[in-house]
């Protein structure tokens, strides 16, 4: 993949996060308000619970090693049960007054209140918070920064925002558009998972094409340095064995008039002579 593919990936993987969570707030907003007949304490809670589920998603990914980067298979896993979330919460929120056994017209406590709405929050926040970290691993290595990725990100939460205000609330029902947006986010999970068994890009196979050629040659070029050391090892030691059998002949055979193999003989024979 080229490049610029890879890069327009990115965008997307990001914009779909940003859509997919505006769009999942405001409704899971608005139904839980009507299901628990809320005012201003419940929609602080809902927005505490928001902020501490997509906290907790994205610290726990962070807590990995970071020699694990997920995968473009994990990102894509991950956003396909993202865009599920929603409507299966959805159906689970207009449930929860049934599954509580709550009277119809009666107010819920503020305990079973807050309960569930942090259980029904939870699954979209998660996979949110997580998906933005595995997403900023991912594309880490690939020049795409954290920068990058919070800008990406808010464009889609924006371009989620206005779509939402504008055009699905007047023309889609809850249902309607959470389905859609299910539907965007596994066609965009389809594709990035395509996109994962796509090669490396141009500049990863140079890599690893220079990589195989340095593994290849460093064990032609050590047995060379090592036969080098040994003959300039036997060269040295050749050098000084002749030293010493030069000095060794000199000393015995020396004819020299000061030499100590010729000086002595010559002296006994003059003495020799005289007697």
């Amino acid at each position: 993949m080229s490049l610029r593919a890879t890069r327009w990936r990115n965008r997307a993987f990001f914009i779909a996060i940003g859509l997919t969570a505006t769009i999942s707030q405001l409704i899971l907003m608005r139904d839980l308000v009507a299901v628990f007949y809320g005012n201003e304490l419940l929609y602080g809670l809902i927005l505490g619970a928001w902020m501490a589920w997509v906290a907790a998603g994205a610290w726990g990914l962070s807590r990995l090693p970071p020699f694990v980067r997920p995968g473009p298979r994990t990102g894509a896993a991950g956003l396909a049960g993202l865009g599920l979330a929603l409507p299966t919460t959805l159906a689970v929120t207009r449930a929860s007054r049934a599954l509580m056994a709550v009277t119809p017209g009666a107010l819920v406590e503020f305990g079973p209140m807050s309960a569930t709405v942090g259980l029904l929050l939870a699954p979209v926040c998660l996979l949110s918070g997580a998906l933005f970290t595995a997403g900023v691993r991912l594309a880490g290595p690939q020049g795409f920064g954290a920068g990058q990725a919070y800008v990406w990100e808010s464009l889609g939460a924006v371009a989620g925002g206005a779509l939402f205000s504008f055009a699905l609330i007047r023309w889609l029902d809850p249902w309607q558009t959470a389905l859609l947006v299910a539907a965007v986010d596994l066609v965009a999970a389809a594709g990035l998972w395509s996109w994962g068994r796509v090669g490396p890009t141009p500049d990863a196979r140079t890599g690893a094409f220079r990589h195989r050629v340095a593994g290849r040659a460093v064990p032609l070029l050590v047995p060379t340095s090592r036969h080098q050391k040994k003959e300039e090892k036997g060269d040295k030691g050749e050098r000084n064995a002749l030293g010493t059998h030069g000095r060794a002949s000199a000393g015995v055979w020396g004819s020299g008039p000061h030499g100590r193999g010729s000086g002595q003989p010559a002296q006994r024979a003059r003495s020799a002579g005289g007697s």
